[in-house]
């Protein structure tokens, strides 16, 4: 697919506008605060994270993920979560060896950053092609989408130590024995009970799936069919999803702006 065409980052190669897919992504932090990841902001339009007052709109730069005082460089920063201790993680799809993504933790009171998981690096466990998203458990480890790697290239959920920034992988979305296959896993939620709800924008065929996997056993099944028109109506490329109070689904939409 598109990373085995070159290894320029990914979403140069991609043309992504900003708010296309995953260049902007926020995650709560203290009353009237949140967390934005912006891919192209930054020194080089290597991405930077902001803190947004969300009383008065104003907006401080956290981290520029373009300026080397503040630690490792980043390319792409594309999702992020925040940590219990305050600090934020980040994932970017184009840092790290050889282009394959990293996992880096921002100190939010300094902006200083330090690299979790190099993501092509397979010293710390399976590579990662192109994180496209993430998710904090409980535990502390965090859980990470990649639509491109493992069997037939149909994409596949990791899990990251956030201690030791090793990796093991949940779930292969092409390896039929852990349930229905998927075809390019894109976004992924957390329920309650810690099963991963997972969109995948090609599968269902070709429009999209909704999956749930088994957090312990990397297993699958169908929670709904975007083909399926006894389901309501069709969907086509679903990318990313967030999960409300009552435990329903709000889905987003692939987009490419040109």
């Amino acid at each position: 697919m598109l990373r085995t065409c070159t290894r320029t980052p990914l979403g140069r190669i991609l043309g992504l506008s900003l708010l296309a897919i995953l260049a902007l992504d926020a995650a709560p932090a203290a009353a009237d605060e949140t967390y934005v990841v912006d891919q192209d902001a930054g020194s080089g339009a290597a991405g930077a994270l902001f803190r947004v007052d969300t009383a008065s709109g104003n907006r401080s730069l956290v981290s520029d993920f373009g300026n080397a005082a503040q630690g490792p460089l980043g390319s792409d920063p594309s999702g992020l979560a925040l940590e219990a201790s305050g600090t934020v993680l980040v994932i970017d799809f184009s840092a790290g060896t050889d282009f394959g993504g990293a996992l880096f933790r921002v100190d939010t009171a300094s902006g200083n950053r330090s690299l979790v998981s190099d993501f092509g690096n397979a010293a710390q466990g399976p590579l990662i092609l192109a994180p496209f998203g993430l998710a904090l458990e409980a535990t502390g480890t965090v859980l990470v989408i990649d639509p491109f790697p493992e069997t037939n290239g149909r994409g596949a959920l990791f899990r990251v130590d956030t201690a030791s920034g090793n990796r093991s992988l949940v779930s292969d979305f092409g390896n039929s024995a852990q349930g229905p296959v998927g075809r390019a896993p894109y976004g992924l939620a957390l329920e309650t009970a810690g099963t991963v709800l997972v969109i995948d924008k090609d599968a269902g065929p070709g429009v999209g799936a909704l999956f749930r996997v088994d957090a312990a056993t990397g297993n699958r099944s169908l929670v709904s069919n975007f083909a399926n028109a006894g389901q309501g109506p069709l969907g086509s490329n679903p990318s990313g999803l967030a999960l409300e109070a009552s435990g329903t689904v709000l889905v987003k939409y692939f987009l490419i702006l040109k």
